[in-house]
């Protein structure tokens, strides 16, 4: 994956992931060793995102509860844009395509199946 691929990929899976009032409180920095920190897991087939606070790491659900993102991302026409499980049911083959030539018959079956 490029840096770019990466870094968009980062920047979509952070913008969706939904940190509730209960994770994030918006006060004012704390800086030093009460600091609340976030890790980012970027995988390949799924990414997770946590925070350590209070001595203690906790998993951010996603919108919809879970604790693991499917590490997909879809763009559609009209400028919609798919992450996790919604970009999987787009097109959820495309790794075993990577290496092949354009001629090749399963490029080819699958071009044909494609809207």
């Amino acid at each position: 994956m490029s840096r770019a691929a990466a870094l968009l990929l980062f920047l979509v899976l952070v913008g969706s992931v939904n940190l509730t009032a209960s994770l994030f409180d918006p006060g004012p920095p704390r800086r030093g060793k009460n600091s609340d920190v976030i890790g980012i897991d970027l995988g390949t087939t799924y990414s997770r995102v946590a925070v350590y606070r209070n001595g203690r790491v906790e998993i951010v659900p996603d919108e919809h509860g879970n604790r693991a993102t499917s590490s997909q991302v879809a763009f559609a026409d009209g400028g919609n844009r798919f992450v996790g499980e919604a970009a999987n049911t787009i097109y959820g083959a495309a790794k075993r395509l990577l290496g092949r030539r354009y001629s090749d018959a399963d490029v080819q079956r699958e071009i044909e199946l494609l809207p």
